[in-house]
């Protein structure tokens, strides 16, 4: 009874030890130049890491590329089928400290961006008096003219 017990007292503290430093998630830009920012802390450029198992948590991770587009995710822990194993170990206590973030974070850049970058602004984003394609052709109203009074005898 006494061998028994301790050897579930190992398998759940191996089991415990396994879990928690189980694995990173990769937060990947898919560009080396892209600046990776979570929870406003910079955190790599180009390719992240951060801890996957723990306590409930959750945040934010902002991908600023050269082209000047940024894209933001917000990401919370969740319960995983490594959550619910270690539940089962544990007394259920497993649920509240064997949450993981997802695997793989993938961020895209937009290939529109880039251009956009090269090529300097579109016309279409221009304000009207700076886009050569409108220059002239809009015009504000005149201000209407002052009254004129009659001279006085």
């Amino acid at each position: 009874m006494r061998a028994q017990r301790l050897r579930r007292v190992i398998v759940a503290a191996s089991l415990c030890a396994v879990v928690a430093g189980c694995g990173t998630t990769v937060i990947d830009a898919q560009s080396r130049d892209a600046r990776i920012f979570i929870d406003g802390q910079p955190r790599g450029q180009g390719r992240a890491t951060v801890r996957r198992t723990g306590f409930p948590a959750e945040m934010d991770v902002r991908v600023e590329y050269a082209s000047g587009e940024v894209q933001t995710r917000h990401v919370e822990r969740d319960i995983t089928a490594v959550t619910v194993v270690a539940a089962l170990f544990t007394y259920f206590t497993g649920l509240f400290w064997a949450q993981q973030y997802p695997g793989d974070i993938l961020f895209s850049p937009d290939p529109r961006a880039s251009e956009r970058s090269l090529t300097g602004p579109s016309g279409w984003e221009l304000p009207l008096d700076t886009n050569p394609w409108l220059v002239g052709t809009v015009t504000a109203p005149a201000p209407p003219a002052a009254p004129t009074s009659a001279p006085q005898p």
